[in-house]
C-alpha cells in the first residue's frame, strides 16, 4: 500500500513531461518535514529504479550547524522534494543552490501565493497531491489548473449532501470514497471529510485542511504534528486547542476516563512551548456530541506566505 504511492508519483510526473531520472546509486527524492521530532531514515526505493531515498526533517535542532541542512540538500541535490506547505516554507529559508526539478506537496491545502513563490524563487515545478492515509493518494493537481485530476482507476470517489444522499452532479458534497490500497481497510463509502465538486474525473473545489503552526511567546513556530504527539500520551477521545491572537490558548478535551491529570498536560504544552503559561484548559465531555465533526486546531493567527 505505501509503496503504491511511488508509481503513483511517477506517473503524475510523467504526465507533467517530468523526468526525475530516477537511477541506482543516485538520490531520487527527500521527503522534507519540519517538526519538533519525527523519524527520519535513510532507504532505496525498488519503485523508482533503486533510486535513494531519505526523509528529513528541516527543524534546526536535528543538525549540527545552522548551515547543515542547506548542505546537505545542496550536496545531494534530489532531483524531487515531497512535503507539506510548512515544510516548504521553511525550505525557501534555505540557501538551496539547485533547482529540483518538481516538488510534490501533500497533507495540506497549497496556498496559490506560496506555490508561486517557491515555483519563482526555485525555479522548478509544484504539483500539488490530494491522498489520505486511509486511501493512499487520489489525485494530482490537473494540469490545466482546474481541481485534481483522480489517478487510481479502481478508486470510486462520489460526493454526499448533509444528509448523507449522492450529491446531484457538479453539486458541492463531501467526498466518499470506495476501495483503496490497503487490502487490511476494506473501504465503503468512507466519508473523508473534504468537500469538492466532482465533475467527471475532476474533483472541484477542494475544501481540504489548510496549513497551520502555532507560536510560542518567542515566536518560534510550532507543528501541530508535534503537538498532537504531546496529546497521545494522555487518554484524550477528541480535543479543540485554538490560539488566540495574544498567543495564549485555548484547549477542550474529552478524556478517555477521569483519571487523566490535568497538570500533566499543561507542564507537556508548557515544555513543548519553551515555558509559554498561557494555556487555558478545560474538560467537555460533550465534545463532538453536538456539532460531530471537530477542528482539532484553529488560530487566529495569520499563516505567513
Amino acid at each position: 500500500a505505501v509503496a503504491s504511492y511511488q508509481i503513483f508519483m511517477a506517473e503524475a510526473l510523467r504526465r507533467y513531461n517530468i523526468d526525475p531520472g530516477f537511477s541506482p546509486g543516485k538520490v531520487g527524492a527527500f521527503l522534507i518535514g519540519f517538526q519538533e521530532r519525527t523519524v527520519t531514515y535513510p532507504t532505496v526505493m525498488a519503485g523508482w529504479n533503486g533510486a535513494g531515498f531519505a526523509k528529513l526533517n528541516l527543524n534546526p535542532s536535528e543538525w549540527p550547524t545552522p548551515e547543515s541542512a542547506a548542505h546537505f540538500l545542496n550536496t545531494f541535490r534530489p532531483p524531487l522534494l515531497t512535503g507539506d506547505p510548512i515544510s516548504f516554507s521553511e525550505l525557501l529559508r534555505l540557501p538551496l543552490e539547485y533547482s529540483p526539478r518538481a516538488l510534490i506537496s501533500t497533507s495540506l491545502a497549497m496556498s496559490g501565493p506560496l506555490k508561486t513563490e517557491l515555483e519563482t524563487r526555485l525555479r522548478t515545478k509544484v504539483i500539488d497531491w490530494y491522498s489520505l492515509t486511509e486511501t493512499g493518494p487520489i489525485g494530482y493537481a490537473a494540469l490545466d489548473g482546474h481541481g485534481f485530476q483522480v489517478l487510481p482507476h479502481d478508486l470510486f470517489i462520489e460526493t454526499l449532501d448533509e444528509s448523507g444522499h449522492p450529491a446531484a452532479p457538479g453539486e458541492r458534497g463531501e467526498i466518499t470514497v470506495t476501495g483503496g490500497r490497503n487490502p487490511f481497510i476494506p473501504l465503503l463509502r468512507y466519508r473523508t471529510g473534504d468537500w469538492a465538486r466532482l465533475e467527471g474525473s475532476r474533483v472541484l473545489d477542494l475544501e481540504g485542511r489548510k496549513p497551520l503552526y502555532f507560536k510560542t511567546h518567542t515566536r518560534k513556530r510550532i507543528n501541530t504534528v508535534d503537538i498532537s504527539r504531546v496529546l497521545r500520551d494522555f487518554p484524550i477521545v477528541q480535543h479543540e486547542m485554538v490560539q488566540k491572537s495574544d498567543l495564549s490558548c485555548d484547549l477542550r478535551i474529552r478524556p478517555a476516563s477521569t483519571g487523566i491529570q490535568m497538570h500533566h498536560v499543561r507542564a507537556a504544552l508548557e515544555k513543548l512551548f519553551d515555558g509559554n503559561p498561557g494555556f487555558d484548559i478545560s474538560v467537555d465531555e460533550t465534545l463532538g456530541h453536538r456539532t460531530g465533526k471537530v477542528l482539532p486546531y484553529q488560530t487566529e493567527l495569520l499563516m505567513e506566505e
